[in-house]
């Protein structure tokens, strides 16, 4: 769609308290119905190990973590086809402070998309 010149107005904070932040915002520029959600699951044991009370990484969890994900992405891919054809498409991923998992595209079943990959990893 064309783009509309205005200024980006910044996105709305809805929950800030110890479960984690949730920000909110209108596309009110491109006039798309585009969502994105990204969830990470803050983890120091995805890639570290813990030792003497410390963490520290270790090569072999990272390993571990990184055959999860990729197993995670393929075993989920054929089931998710349809919704990727539809032009939603998502990414099980790791980051140094635990799992993220992305979901992105143009429609209003994004959110059903992201709780069962998330069911499905839990």
């Amino acid at each position: 769609g064309p783009r509309l010149e205005k200024a980006i107005d910044p996105p709305t904070l809805l929950v800030n308290d110890e479960t984690g932040r949730l920000f909110h915002r209108l596309d009110d520029r491109y006039a798309l119905p585009k969502s994105s959600l990204v969830l990470l699951v803050r983890n120091a044991s995805v890639q570290h190990k813990k030792e003497s009370g410390f963490w520290k990484y270790d090569d072999e969890t990272a390993l571990l973590s990184s055959m999860l994900a990729s197993v995670f992405n393929d075993a989920l891919a054929q089931e998710t086809y349809d919704a990727d054809l539809a032009g939603l498409n998502w990414s099980l991923s790791l980051t140094t402070s635990g799992i993220k998992l992305s979901c992105y595209g143009f429609s209003d079943r994004l959110p059903d998309l992201g709780l069962m990959l998330l069911k499905e990893f839990l």
